[in-house]
């Protein structure tokens, strides 16, 4: 038995130093270089180290038997739709699968870079990385760009700026969260104060509204109590969602209310088009959708832009309500959990998240920015114990 507990001990030991080095490359990658063949790596070393915690058992019976659960239900779901529609082929639910495992990879390979990190330091990893990012990107458009005001053009993995605002978001209320909770000594303090200004220059000069929206939210809610954050987010995350996709149909009269030109702020989102055809797809094949390489158009303009128009049009209306109820499930016990820094950040990442979500596409892609401001997030909620019933 001892050298049963000394052999698991040192397998543990080894999966935390390969998460470490996975969370680096991911971070080099995410944040500062955007080369095809490091996505590769990332998104390989991530599988291989979720294999490894699988066969190690470094996870509890109960959480696999979970994962299993869930992965099980969404390929039947996909390999029904495969099997009942002429739309979606065997390809098609493959690539859906191929998503879902991915996904459920980086839950498995977060989960263990926490247990071996401890996720206040992943989250100063996570602060670093974007703080320099967005510092860099800024001083390389100023001395670049022909026009100050144009779009900035982010360093690292996300091309589009709306991503790139998103993983920036998710470092600066990293450090928000640990600034209140006193965890950034007093030396690097002011460099802390200085990445926040950094990446919100760099928010700014993205022009991405959506997920300025999301930070002012989830900053707002790091200002509460944390036991009143998680208990308030778990509620207000369906509540941003919904209201932040009212503004769509709403764009035209506030455009007219609001501004003279396009310009800006005042850029026409070019969402409620989108939106309509996403839902004339969803009544003419609600059960199993179009699968997941469907496109509607060209260039960024080719899904729906919000995510559960997009997962129901990929996938079908079954897989999109158990997500929903998935996602549920997470934030009734994102309320119950035991509260501290990195549950106050998950919790502001909820929140951020289902703003962001609104206007852009399933959180079910391929690695993208949503690996940092949304799973990593939720792998935060899974790893945390249950706070003590009164």
């Amino acid at each position: 038995m001892r050298r049963f507990d000394a052999l698991a001990g040192a397998a543990e030991r080894h999966l935390s130093r390969a998460a470490l080095l996975g969370f680096l490359a991911l971070l080099l990658n995410m944040y500062l270089l955007r080369v095809r063949i490091l996505s590769d790596v990332v998104a390989g070393g991530v599988v291989i180290v979720a294999v490894l915690v699988l066969l190690a058992r470094a996870e509890d019976i109960g959480f696999r038997r979970a994962m299993i659960g869930w992965l099980a239900a969404g390929a039947a779901i996909l390999l029904a739709g495969a099997l009942a529609a002429t739309e979606v082929t065997l390809a098609e639910a493959w690539m859906g699968l191929h998503r879902l495992l991915l996904v459920a990879c980086f839950v498995l390979f977060a989960r263990a870079l926490l247990r071996g990190q401890g996720a206040p330091r992943v989250m100063a990893m996570l602060f670093a990385a974007g703080g320099v990012s967005a510092g860099l990107s800024v001083a390389l458009h100023i001395a670049t760009a022909p026009v100050l005001l144009e779009r900035i053009e982010m360093l690292g993995r996300p091309w589009n700026p709306i991503p790139a605002a998103a993983a920036v978001a998710a470092a600066a209320l990293a450090g928000v969260a640990l600034l209140r909770a006193g965890l950034v000594p007093s030396r690097w303090r002011l460099a802390a104060y200085g990445g926040i200004g950094a990446i919100l220059l760099a928010m700014a000069l993205t022009q991405s509204r959506g997920p300025a929206i999301g930070i002012v939210l989830g900053a707002a809610l790091l200002m509460l109590p944390r036991g009143a954050a998680l208990r308030l987010a778990a509620v207000l995350a369906p509540v941003a969602f919904v209201a932040a996709s009212s503004l769509v149909p709403l764009e035209a009269s506030l455009r007219a209310l609001f501004c003279d030109g396009e310009g800006l702020l005042c850029r026409p989102s070019l969402r409620l088009p989108l939106w309509q055809s996403a839902v004339e797809i969803i009544v003419a094949h609600p059960l199993w959708g179009l699968g997941a390489s469907h496109r509607m158009g060209e260039g960024w303009l080719n899904n729906p832009q919000n995510a559960v128009l997009a997962t129901a049009v990929y996938f079908g209306l079954p897989f999109l309500l158990a997500a929903m109820l998935a996602f549920g499930l997470l934030l009734r016990r994102l309320g119950r959990v035991k509260p501290g820094a990195p549950q106050a950040w998950a919790a502001a990442m909820m929140v951020f998240s289902a703003v962001y979500f609104a206007f852009e596409p399933s959180p079910f892609a391929f690695y993208n920015a949503h690996w940092v401001f949304f799973w990593l997030p939720v792998a935060v909620i899974l790893a945390s114990p249950r706070r003590a019933e009164p």
